[in-house]
């Protein structure tokens, strides 16, 4: 065989090797129904919401969920209240309330991200380098780059916990009838609009209790509630716990916006699996799963403590009693389209889907991904080396590629294989007299060649981006 032949297998070979290597890809809100008084026209109207964010922390069928209202200054001075509506499943005594002037939000990155920077990360790359020998002094140099009790308000209504905080008045409801739930809302000078009764309806037939939320000081409000920098937009959590034996985001209610397209965000704490949503039509919902390297109370949120150690109680006794938050796993779930598809509630199951465990595992485990990688590229530089050394020889071809498993035990190992497999070959009519060390070299240069490319097109990363 020629050297022109060989050369372009040689070169057929890289680049099949170069596709086949593994690649690991792997604002006003109140979510529910909200509405306003408008007092220039004495008039209830449906608020019209720019967005929802809510977080939720799901630990032991123990729910704590923060939904997120933010409220134009222009739109709180012209209005005499703002109400806001949810469902909860969950008997009202069993629910307690909480108010939250700054709501906590991830920006971490997606988990294929994280997964990859911990297999760049690993030490068992020092290994893999390091098998060729003379490479240990390049070890140094390689490290540098990263290896390594309620009172009856109505017949049909009850109270069953009230909170006053911030300008805002919170209350959990039993409700037996939409028009009793009319009729009590009368009584707080309160109104929803005709849209949401339907909606009340499809929730009184089981296990339910609603959240009703309203300004009742807009001037308090207006001086206690967290302005967001640069803006005259006014933010505040409304924060309730609740058992569940699901995790739980209210959806139905806001399809009363009909038309209007109203952007939505849930982060769940740990990587959870939604149920199959119905997101057919104009109707968009993703999944993704994501991981923050650390997550502690700022500068800035340092005198919202009591609220972070509130939420993240569960996580901090894990972490010993530190603030400092480590590797926090999260789910994002988005849904943007037409608040009227939003036809049925989200429910997410504490279990992590399959393709996810198996990327953390891989995350935990990141040598398993530097062993194949290892063993595929010495396999690989086997069967091309011996091709350009000895030519192509199909029934050989089993024989070169396993030789190449040798280089496990270094190239000292790859040697020792190859004069072992040395009659082989000569039965073959391969000539292999003073061939032994040429083959070395090619070898041993072609692996640590595939190897850096593997590392630094597949997996290095200085920075891992969003």
């Amino acid at each position: 065989m020629g050297v022109g032949t060989r050369v372009g297998i040689l070169l057929a070979l890289s680049v099949i090797m170069m596709f086949v290597m593994p690649l690991f890809s792997v604002p006003v809100a109140g979510d529910g129904l909200a509405s306003r008084y408008d007092t220039a026209r004495d008039a209830w109207y449906t608020l019209a919401e720019r967005d929802q964010f809510c977080i939720i922390n799901y630990d032991d069928g123990i729910e704590k969920m923060i939904v997120q209202i933010q409220l134009d200054g222009s739109e709180l001075r012209s209005s005499e209240k703002i109400a806001w509506l949810f469902p909860i499943p969950a008997l009202p005594e069993s629910v307690s309330l909480r108010h939250f002037r700054v709501i906590p939000r991830f920006d971490g990155y997606s988990l294929g991200s994280a997964v990859l920077e911990k297999v760049a990360d690993s030490t068992s790359w020092s290994f893999a380098f390091g098998t060729q020998l003379y490479t240990a002094p390049a070890l140094g140099y390689y490290a540098t780059l990263g290896f390594g009790g309620s009172s009856g308000i109505e017949d049909s209504v009850e109270s069953y916990a009230i909170l006053n905080q911030y300008g805002v008045t919170t209350e959990v409801l039993a409700v037996d009838s939409s028009e009793a739930l009319g009729v009590y809302l009368t009584s707080k000078e309160l109104a929803l609009p005709e849209e949401a009764e339907l909606a009340i309806e499809n929730y009184l037939d089981g296990d339910y209790s609603f959240v009703l939320s309203w300004v009742s000081s807009v001037s308090s409000f207006l001086t206690q509630a967290f302005k967001i920098p640069g803006t005259d937009t006014y933010s505040l959590g409304i924060g309730v716990e609740f058992p569940c034996d699901g995790i739980f985001f209210p959806l139905e209610m806001t399809s009363a916006y009909d038309t209007l397209e109203i952007p939505i965000t849930v982060q769940v704490l740990d990587h959870v699996t939604p149920d199959e949503y119905p997101s057919g039509g104009n109707l968009d919902f993703s999944c993704k799963y994501r991981v923050q390297d650390t997550f502690r109370p700022t500068e800035f949120l340092e005198k919202y403590i009591e609220e972070f150690d509130y939420f993240f109680a569960e996580q901090i006794a894990a972490n010993d009693g530190s603030l400092f938050l480590k590797s926090v796993d999260y789910t994002v779930v988005r849904f943007d389209g037409p608040a009227g598809e939003l036809t049925e509630d989200l429910w997410l199951s504490d279990s992590r889907p399959l393709s996810v465990s198996s990327l953390q595992f891989v995350g935990d485990h990141p040598w398993l991904v530097v062993l194949a990688v290892f063993i595929l590229v010495s396999c690989i530089s086997s069967l091309v080396a011996c091709v350009i050394i000895f030519g192509w020889n199909a029934r050989l071809t089993r024989t070169y590629i396993i030789l190449g498993a040798a280089n496990l035990f270094s190239i000292a190992g790859y040697y020792f294989a190859y004069d072992a497999v040395t009659p082989r070959l000569e039965r073959e009519n391969v000539n292999t007299e003073r061939k032994g060390w040429r083959l070395m070299l090619l070898f041993s240069g072609l692996f640590i060649y595939q190897l850096g490319f593997v590392y630094f097109v597949f997996f290095y990363r200085p920075t891992v981006g969003m």
